[in-house]
């Protein structure tokens, strides 16, 4: 049978999930309950943790004058700030930053609130967390050094990854979300980096999943669009093998592939000039991997529309067995 410290807590938690801050001073200030704003459950949630997690506001700020600890932690190492980032809770994210709650810290697994949040495409909330200096364990406060920031992120957007190797700015780009995607590039994600799995890139998974906006972003930002998987695609052939193409997506990618010129060091690293004016290199084919003189890759569009013709006619089938199984 539950004690009475018990049946109170539950009161409690439910009064903050359920937004009621009176209820909540009139359980806190019952002596018989014998509870206090970080009294926790069995799973180490606290008043402050459910009240982030539900968006309470009001609650959330009752609590914290009730000396409820900003940087309590449940059994599996989650903070308030992170229930609200989670949940997509901005006015509590702001109003836990404003507390001076730590916008770096990781759960038991080591993910952060950052990644939580580009993971959700929580664009507003990312936008918070870059401002308060997330990622950088030496900035408390506001990050108003744009070159320092930038440098930041671009260390946490490096090492940051689900367990098959996507970054934040994969997830955005697989999701469609323009704005998060551009605020990633803004913050020094790199259009290029590769999942360690099969190779994929930001601009491979877009063009996979048919977001063309998003497409059109990274290649602006400087993608490089001849980048091969480890089975020898590029972002166009992607482009092709789903089974409702976006012509658009297709004729962009195609006509890039046509006007640039992209050559690739050994790390990966690429350099990108507009394509000479001249009629030459018209026989090479996207899938055969074929490089010009001088270890240059030369494809022309015209290529590019005798591949595609017959994957859509009748080579679909075996064009898709020839990409990765794996996408986001």
């Amino acid at each position: 049978m539950e004690t009475h410290d018990a049946a109170a807590l539950r009161l409690l938690l439910r009064a903050c999930e359920e937004g009621d801050p009176g209820r909540v001073r009139q359980i806190l200030d019952d002596e018989d309950a014998r509870l206090c704003a970080d009294s926790a459950d069995h799973q180490g949630n606290c008043p402050l943790h459910v009240a982030a997690a539900a968006g309470q506001e009001a609650t959330l700020r009752v609590l914290l004058a009730r000396g409820a600890t900003l940087e309590a932690r449940s059994k599996l190492g989650w903070t308030p700030l992170m229930e609200a980032v989670r949940r997509g809770r901005l006015s509590c994210l702001s109003t836990l930053l404003e507390h001076g709650a730590s916008a770096n810290a990781t759960n038991r697994y080591g993910v952060t609130a950052l990644a939580l949040a580009a993971g959700e495409g929580s664009v507003g909330v990312v936008r918070a967390l870059l401002e308060r200096g997330a990622g950088d364990p030496g900035t408390s406060g506001m990050a108003r050094d744009t070159e320092t920031l930038g440098a930041v992120v671009r260390i946490l957007l490096a090492n940051v990854t689900d367990g098959d190797g996507a970054t934040p700015l994969m997830i955005a780009a697989v999701a469609g979300d323009l704005s998060l995607t551009r605020i990633l590039l803004d913050r020094g994600a790199r259009p290029d980096d590769r999942d360690p799995v099969n190779g994929w890139t930001a601009l491979m998974q877009a063009a996979f999943h048919g977001q063309t906006a998003v497409v059109r972003l990274l290649v602006a930002r400087g993608a490089t669009v001849g980048l091969r998987t480890k089975t020898g695609l590029a972002a166009f052939e992607l482009s092709t093998l789903s089974g409702d193409s976006d012509p658009e997506l297709v004729r962009f990618l195609g006509s890039v592939m046509m006007t640039r010129v992209e050559k690739c060091g050994p790390t990966g690293s690429s350099e990108v000039q507009e394509r000479p004016s001249c009629g030459s290199c018209l026989h090479s084919c996207p899938l055969a991997g074929s490089n010009s003189h001088d270890g240059v890759r030369d494809i022309e569009l015209q290529t590019f529309w005798i591949h595609l013709i017959p994957s859509f006619r009748c080579g679909r089938d075996s064009v898709q067995k020839s990409a990765e199984g794996r996408t986001l």
